[in-house]
């Protein structure tokens, strides 16, 4: 058993390798280098936006599972990396922001298992990182 790797998917973004690096080598597997494709495609949420239309997300998304089950998965990604993904996933208004109120109210509600997380990683998570 090999229990449990604390990792922040904050610092995803800046080191996928070592991100991955670390991780081959808690679960005992043998390390693989990215290609410089994949170190790209670190997924971030930062430019998100509501769908133009529920129900054509809706349709896209449940059509995109069942070509990736019938093993066309290549085609689904290179629609998804097409403007098209844009169509059919977003698009629509921005995610409103998180009200200042609610961040403290959610800090209090989780501050000791932040705390926690600070101890297993051995550092301080700032407040807004996501963590405090």
């Amino acid at each position: 058993m090999h229990g449990v790797l604390p990792t922040l998917y904050d610092d995803l973004p800046d080191s996928p390798q070592d991100r991955l690096d670390k991780t081959a080598d808690f679960r005992g597997v043998p390390r693989f280098r990215l290609s410089y494709e994949e170190m790209r495609r670190v997924h971030t949420s930062d430019e998100m936006t509501h769908s133009r239309s529920y129900q054509c997300t809706r349709s896209a998304t449940l059509l995109a599972e069942w070509l990736k089950v019938r093993h066309f998965g290549r085609l689904v990604a290179t629609v998804r990396s097409s403007p098209i993904s844009k169509l059919l996933l977003g698009g629509g208004r921005a995610f409103a922001g998180l009200s200042s109120e609610a961040a403290l109210t959610i800090q209090e509600l989780f501050r000791h298992e932040v705390e926690e997380l600070e101890t297993l990683l051995e550092r301080d998570l700032p407040p807004g990182s996501g963590c405090a």
